[in-house]
């Protein structure tokens, strides 16, 4: 079968073809369509409805989502694993047509900001059960690959602060480099752990739109820290979560100061100035170049 997805070249031809693409996923898997949900930054989301009557989202990626949140056929294997242990649960996927069909998170609500102690207990038992699932035999981009292309992402979206940023994002570049290498133990990863993709389901918080990678737990545990708002409370975070999952504390402020330096390039942030600030710092400044002191034989970067 020739599908719209494998026939075309570029977003402009995925896209006039997406109204036939979501009639197929609506005749395959017998859903009534709703609304197209808001939250997406590239991909085509919509509410549905199955033939049993579950509540489901529909969800299309472009061909171009998969350069930086990988190809849909990946994260359709990374739900299988978690097996809704920790993240929504995957019905259905179609690799002709690229297309997701899981549960839908009721009440659906994002994780808040503020509360600090019950976010960061959830977050840590979300994570727990996420590294707890068997990294399936699929091609998987590598962290070392994956934080590489965040940071020089970042940069390029930086609005005028290449000058200042830019010797800091080249620093945490090569202290990703050394954390990806040297890691004692590596877990299938979701990737792109922040409030948005954290989502209450029922009496349960449950993880969304992965990016799966696989590699150094302590990533995901520093991304969700370093995504989240106030920088204030930045260490506290860090450290909260990884004692809950006994995770090396150092190591995962590590990360926490790598993808700090990414998210000082954004403009929305409400702390932006206080996160600029800290990444500018002595403290910063030696949680990145602490990873240099030791083996920097085992650095590589990314091209």
């Amino acid at each position: 079968m020739s599908s719209p997805r494998s026939a075309t070249s570029n977003d402009e031809d995925w896209l006039a073809e997406l109204p036939t693409t979501i009639a197929a996923c609506a005749e395959r898997w017998r859903l009534t369509l709703g609304e197209r949900l808001s939250g997406g930054l590239v991909g085509h989301v919509f509410g549905c409805t199955t033939g049993d009557g579950e509540a489901a989202v529909l969800k299309l990626n472009p061909p171009s989502a998969e350069e930086f949140a990988g190809a849909p056929e990946q994260e359709a294997a990374a739900l299988r694993a978690w097996r809704g242990r920790g993240a929504i649960e995957l019905i259905a996927f179609d690799a002709d047509l690229g297309a997701l069909l899981t549960r839908r998170a009721l009440p659906g609500t994002a994780l808040p900001p503020g509360n600090e102690q019950q976010a960061r207990r959830e977050v840590a038992g979300v994570l727990g059960k996420l590294f707890g699932a068997t990294t399936p035999s699929v091609g998987f981009r590598p962290l070392a690959e994956a934080v590489d292309r965040y940071l020089l992402m970042k940069l390029a979206a930086a609005e005028g602060a290449q000058e200042m940023l830019g010797p800091l994002i080249e620093l945490a570049r090569v202290s990703a480099q050394h954390l990806a290498t040297t890691a004692r133990h590596e877990v299938l990863l979701h990737g792109d752990v922040m409030d948005k993709n954290l989502l209450r389901h029922h009496a349960d918080l449950v993880a969304i739109d992965p990016d799966p990678i696989v590699g150094d737990p302590h990533s995901d545990i520093a991304f969700w820290a370093a995504t989240r708002s106030p920088v204030s409370e930045l260490e506290a975070r860090v450290a909260e979560v990884a004692t809950l999952r006994r995770c090396d504390v150092h190591r995962a402020m590590r990360w926490a100061a790598v993808y700090a330096t990414g998210q000082a390039c954004e403009t929305w942030r409400s702390d932006t100035t206080d996160l600029r600030a800290w990444v500018q710092s002595r403290r910063a400044s030696e949680l990145l170049r602490d990873v240099l002191i030791t083996r920097p034989e085992r650095t590589r970067i990314w091209r």
